[in-house]
């Protein structure tokens, strides 16, 4: 299996994401600097870390209280069968959901 990737449109829908779902952090951001991939969550006093596939599989799923195993089984049908980026599915899901509340 190759390598998954993220590019730049997904780590800003992965940001914008993180930004709905997480409000109570002051800054979120994507940190590349050491090609690892990481996303900061900050507060006023602590600094959170995660790498952006552990946010798509497990930390995002748990937040959106949807089914987090489904989600997850999904994902990873659909990366290995469909070749759908976990990014590009939940940012689908959480626009599905909003639009069904406006």
């Amino acid at each position: 299996m190759e390598t998954l990737k993220i590019n730049e449109e997904q780590k800003q829908k992965l940001i914008e994401i993180c930004k709905e779902l997480f409000p109570e952090y002051k800054v979120i951001s994507f940190d590349d600097t050491d090609n690892f991939g990481k996303v900061s969550f900050l507060t006023d006093d602590s600094e959170y870390l995660f790498h952006w596939f552990e946010l798509c599989m497990f930390q995002i799923p748990k937040k959106m209280c949807d089914g987090e195993f489904f989600i997850r089984n999904w994902l990873v049908h659909n990366l290995t069968e469909n070749k759908i980026h976990p990014v590009d599915y939940l940012y689908k899901r959480i626009k599905k959901i909003e639009n069904k509340v406006t």
